[in-house]
């Protein structure tokens, strides 16, 4: 399986990949058993960045396909701030 291509950009609470094939607002989030070895804090974890990033998409800041792989520290964060820091990943790699 080919590995996706795509701009990589490192924020607070992971790694951002925005996809150069896909013409669509589509988002995938990645959270590894070794980041969080149990399954509640892995799905929790996703629950949360999907939803700040369904706020993104609805308001036009996600254009294109994009892959979050998270960290640890997404779980514990203020919610509003891990959506301004997805926000501002986003912002930085569209300006270049």
């Amino acid at each position: 399986m080919e590995k996706p291509k795509g701009l990589r950009v490192s924020f607070e609470f992971g790694t951002l990949m925005l996809l150069s094939q896909t013409s669509d607002a589509r988002a995938a989030v990645v959270v590894s058993n070794k980041t969080c070895p149990m399954a509640s804090d892995r799905n929790k974890l996703r629950r949360r960045i999907y939803h700040a990033l369904r706020n993104l998409i609805k308001r036009g800041v996600v254009t294109r396909g994009i892959i979050v792989y998270s960290n640890r520290s997404a779980l514990t964060a203020p919610f509003s701030l891990l959506q301004e820091k997805l926000e501002h990943a986003l912002a930085e790699k569209a300006r270049t």
